[in-house]
């Protein structure tokens, strides 16, 4: 409420700057479409603050802070878990099935090891990223916990919505392409094809969903995490925000989440803070599509930082 009459004053301050019909009719019609954006704008900075509320109540004292630097191991961490939550930004067009696919296509592409990669890939996802096509045997992806640590309280307050389960369904799917060390340019297609017969849609809708994205993933297929140079997750949230600026609103919210989420370990993290975090999102005053947004790229990221595990 307090968000909308913020937007209701901003609006009739911007209109009384119109100095004529003409400017004022097209004044009116410019801000009247911008108003919602605007609205859902400060809806996400509400929310964001909220979180940092709770954050400092229950990590008085946070681990970004103790840590100081990223070591290597928390950087790789932390890149692969905050593409996921991008990942789970994208791909709506087809339903919870395409984020879910959108995540899971971010989580293996930024997983694949260091040995896997080559620095000149043109062709990305459609093409190896092997420097000779027909050595291309499969990929590694990074390590990740053991399956009952990667499955539990993924799903926040037991719920049996399918939007809900975008977390299990990511570390699932993921922990089954991993065992099977697929060729990288078959990754979106087999990734498509498993996400589909899980929610039940046609394998085609996905994979048009993911080729959509393509330069989404070619740059997450492209990063390397034991070599990024930020030294601080404040820096990493920092770049993606400058990769997809559109974006920038959700993925700075995405940044605090991720601040709170890393005092955390994986086998101590039973689903309580996510489910705190959520409850500020339901309770905001965003659009439908964007809480949609954010709970998928909250939900996935926590399922990914259960997942994936850092080796010292």
């Amino acid at each position: 409420m307090k968000a909308k009459i913020i937007v209701s004053f901003l609006m009739i301050f911007l209109f009384s700057c119109c100095s004529n019909t003409d400017t004022y009719d097209s004044c009116a019609k410019e801000e009247a479409m911008d108003a919602p954006q605007a609205l859902n704008n400060i809806s996400i900075q509400n929310a964001k603050n909220q979180i940092e509320i709770l954050n400092e109540e229950m990590f008085p004292k946070t681990n970004v802070e103790t840590r100081g630097f990223l070591s290597k191991f928390f950087k790789k961490l932390y890149n692969i878990v905050v593409a996921d939550a991008v990942g789970g930004l994208m791909g709506l067009n087809a339903g919870p099935c395409g984020a879910a696919a959108s995540a899971i296509l971010s989580s293996a592409t930024i997983a694949i090891i260091k040995e896997d990669r080559i620095t000149n890939n043109e062709g990305g996802l459609t093409r190896s990223f092997c420097a000779d096509d027909s050595e291309d045997n499969g990929v590694t992806l990074q390590p990740t916990t053991s399956a009952n640590t990667a499955l539990k309280d993924v799903v926040p307050n037991g719920s049996t919505s399918i939007n809900d389960s975008i977390g299990y369904i990511h570390n699932q799917v993921l922990i089954n392409v991993k065992a099977r060390q697929l060729p990288s340019d078959s990754l979106l297609f087999v990734i498509a094809q498993n996400t589909s017969e899980v929610y039940g849609v046609e394998s085609a809708i996905v994979e048009n969903e993911l080729l959509t994205n393509k330069d989404l993933y070619d740059i997450i297929g492209n990063k390397n995490v034991e070599e990024d140079d930020s030294n601080t997750l404040e820096e990493l949230i920092s770049k993606w925000k400058q990769m997809f600026p559109e974006k920038s609103d959700e993925i700075s919210i995405i940044g605090t989440f991720m601040s709170g989420l890393s005092n955390l370990e994986a086998e101590e993290n039973d689903g309580s803070y996510l489910e705190k975090v959520l409850e500020i999102i339901d309770n905001s005053d965003l659009d439908e599509s964007t809480r949609q947004n954010i709970r998928n790229s909250f939900i996935v990221a926590n399922a990914s930082y259960k997942l994936w595990k850092v080796e010292e």
